[in-house]
């Protein structure tokens, strides 16, 4: 009696099994320049990722005058985890200008607006395991989905900055809004109900309006600093859209401007 209740349990506890999640977004490292006068450059790069996803990036950025400014952003992401043949990869990259100002000698306010663009790549082959058999443990599983989708969007985003610049750190808060608009979802999952779910879910409802906030920290020294920045993603509209939830990421930022070497003179 005691052994067959066993094998039921197990059963039950396995019945839904274990499937390894697709992620459809992650955001980037948000760009914190905190320029403070023309002519300046940042260039970074690091590495990050959330729970299912890991990402590597670049950045630059330029301030072409005393308050105007552009940068740029690339990404690449991968799926992590899992013994699964399950696997994907992406790319991202953007472009912004913005509005910065400096005020009392430390504090530095920015204002960008850019336009960004990503491309996905994911392949599917998925087990469920839906229990064991009596005595002999066999697992009994079927094949829940297999295949491949291609996903692209655009991204429209507005960000704002707030930060605090010395020669030996920085820290800042930044917000940024986004419209995600999933311009192509091709679906390529056969088998299963999964693909006419998640995958034809972003083909009825292509916009997704984000918002990320963010805290950035750099500590070293006036040319060359260590950046640790933490994002969070929250989704506005589509709760139920797979997505990574925050962006932990660490990196390096180099700096460059007259202030740092130029000396004025006494008297």
């Amino acid at each position: 009696m005691k052994k067959s209740f066993y094998f039921i349990f197990l059963n039950f506890v396995f019945l839904f099994g274990c499937t390894t999640e697709h992620y459809y977004y992650i955001q980037n490292v948000q760009q914190v320049p905190l320029f403070k006068e023309k002519k300046e450059v940042r260039l970074s790069g690091s590495i990050g990722g959330g729970n299912v996803l890991k990402t590597t990036g670049a950045q630059a950025a330029y301030s072409i005058t005393n308050h105007l400014a552009v940068s740029t952003n690339m990404m690449f992401s991968k799926m992590t985890g899992g013994n699964t043949p399950d696997w994907s990869k992406g790319e991202y990259y953007d472009g912004a200008a913005g509005y910065f100002k400096d005020f009392k000698k430390y504090g530095v306010f920015e204002l960008y607006a850019g336009v960004g663009s990503s491309s996905q790549h994911h392949v599917y082959n998925e087990e469920e395991l839906l229990g064991f058999t009596p005595f002999f443990l066999i697992p009994i599983t079927r094949l829940e989905y297999r295949g491949t989708a291609d996903v692209s969007y655009l991204k429209y985003f507005a960000q704002a900055n707030y930060g605090l610049s010395y020669n030996s750190y920085d820290v800042a808060l930044s917000t940024k809004i986004s419209d995600l608009y999933f311009n192509k979802v091709n679906n390529h999952i056969v088998d299963t109900l999964y693909a006419h779910s998640e995958i034809e879910r972003m083909k009825g409802s292509r916009h997704s309006i984000v918002i990320e906030p963010a805290i950035t920290i750099r500590g070293g020294w006036k040319y060359v600093k260590a950046q640790l920045q933490f994002a969070y993603t929250g989704m506005i509209n589509n709760s139920s859209f797979r997505f990574d939830s925050y962006n932990l990421s660490l990196g390096i930022n180099i700096a460059i401007a007259k202030r740092y070497w130029y000396t004025p003179p006494k008297g």
